[in-house]
């Protein structure tokens, strides 16, 4: 007797549920004009949730090791000045900051994140961070390994790029920075050359294509932080800076032309930066100092 009234309660709660859910549709139904998308009626109710997180991104006016968190503000849907405070320092207030309240936290270093008043420094730090908020770290542990994983061969192709053209102050002429920037962009990943002089862009690139699976994305089918650091490296372009350090490893028309032969990393930079977070960052940025 027990068990049967519980099912018929059980059953009746149900009833009464499915009937309130039916009616708030309804209502909400009636509520809205005629014509109404609704996707436009869950705005509101994503700006309510956002704030009640506090983001602030401190750094220059320029992308530099900024910039990958800024992207993943972006395609997280949260834009400079909506969704978070993007500040950018002179150096005169870089150094009166010196010393003081989130620098001191940080070495007295930027880049520097303030979450809630909490401080997170040093770049990859906040990008892992970042990204583990905005669930672009994988959907679980293999996932996120294979994403740092891609993550740590951009980190390596960023370093091998710096042993061939030096940044900062150096000797070399322009023709001898171009002769060196041609040896990083045209190389061949074979034949096997002297102290594995072949393992340049084209080299490393060919190693991360095997990774990807195709489908405009590193892992996961979905957006993630190794989708950034790619993006970072081989599509984002600074319009008004000189080429040399506004355009992917200082020349977009070179590494477009290496990007043909592979079309996985195409499709994953070009995914990136299709999001329609990414769009309108890109759109709206303005010009950067370096």
């Amino acid at each position: 007797f027990c068990c049967g009234t519980t099912r018929h309660m059980l059953s009746f709660r149900a009833a009464l549920l499915l009937a309130m859910a039916v009616g708030q549709v309804a209502a909400l139904g009636r509520a809205m004009p005629k014509g109404t998308p609704v996707e436009d009626t869950c705005a509101p109710a994503a700006d309510y949730l956002m704030g009640f997180d506090t983001y602030e991104l401190t750094y220059f006016n320029g992308r530099g090791l900024g910039e990958i968190p800024r992207t993943l503000f972006a395609t997280a849907g949260r834009l400079p000045g909506q969704g978070f405070k993007d500040t950018k320092l002179t150096r005169d207030e870089m150094a009166e900051m010196k010393g003081k309240g989130d620098l001191a936290k940080n070495l007295n270093r930027v880049p520097i994140l303030n979450h809630n008043g909490a401080v997170i420094g040093q770049s990859p730090a906040i990008c892992r961070y970042l990204a583990k908020q905005f669930n672009m770290m994988g959907l679980n542990d293999l996932e996120a390994a294979q994403i740092e994983s891609i993550v740590e061969h951009v980190v390596d192709i960023k370093a091998a790029f710096r042993k061939v053209v030096p940044a900062g102050k150096h000797d070399l002429s322009a023709a001898e920075l171009e002769s060196k920037r041609s040896v990083w962009l045209e190389t061949p990943p074979t034949p096997l050359l002297e102290n594995k002089g072949e393992r340049q862009l084209q080299w490393f690139l060919g190693q991360v294509e095997i990774l990807l699976p195709g489908d405009g994305f590193c892992v996961g089918g979905r957006p993630s932080l190794a989708d950034a650091y790619l993006f970072n490296i081989l599509g984002e372009t600074a319009e008004g800076l000189d080429p040399s350090s506004g355009e992917p490893f200082g020349s977009a028309e070179g590494v477009t032309k290496v990007l043909e032969a592979f079309p996985k990393l195409v499709a994953v930079v070009t995914t990136f930066k299709a999001s329609p977070g990414m769009e309108m960052y890109l759109s709206t940025r303005g010009p950067v100092g370096f």
